[in-house]
């Protein structure tokens, strides 16, 4: 199965929704100059051939990994397992 990157963007926007995360990565005005990051946005980092998911932990743009670095598959794969995960806990609430 190929999987393109819009399939995963598509994941990625899927679970920030579910979440109740902003879908965009930086709020809409800037502080001081500075873009100012919507804490909680989950996104795609792409570096080397290899795909990655990243979660925005402060307004400054920290992040913190939530997957390790793989193909497009096994990114999709993981983020598949994140929607299934999600949709298991609503069901039980």
């Amino acid at each position: 199965m190929i999987i393109k990157e819009k399939q995963i963007e598509y994941k990625l926007l899927q679970i920030n929704r579910r979440l109740g995360y902003s879908v965009e990565k930086y709020k809409p005005y800037r502080i001081n100059n500075s873009l100012v990051s919507n804490i909680g946005h989950y996104y795609l980092q792409k570096a080397y051939g290899k795909y990655r998911v990243l979660q925005v932990v402060n307004k400054q743009g920290g992040v913190r990994d939530v997957s390790m670095s793989g193909t497009k598959f096994e990114t999709y794969t993981f983020l598949q397992g994140m929607l299934e995960a999600l949709q298991t806990l609503e069901t039980r609430v």
